[in-house]
C-alpha cells in the first residue's frame, strides 16, 4: 500500500515537470523513457 502511495506521488510530480519542460526537455525525458523499464513488485505472500 505504501508503495502505490509513493508511486502515485512521483507520477504526479513527473506529470508536473511535464507540463513545465520545453522541448528538449521532453526530448531527454523520451531518450531516457526508452532506456528505462518499470517493473511491479507484489508484496510479499502475494496478497494486494
Amino acid at each position: 500500500m505504501k508503495i502505490d502511495m509513493i508511486l502515485a506521488v512521483v507520477d504526479s510530480f513527473a506529470a508536473s515537470l511535464r507540463l513545465i519542460a520545453d522541448e528538449q526537455d521532453l526530448q531527454i525525458a523520451e531518450a531516457l523513457s526508452k532506456r528505462l523499464t518499470a517493473c511491479t513488485i507484489t508484496p510479499r505472500g502475494g496478497k494486494k
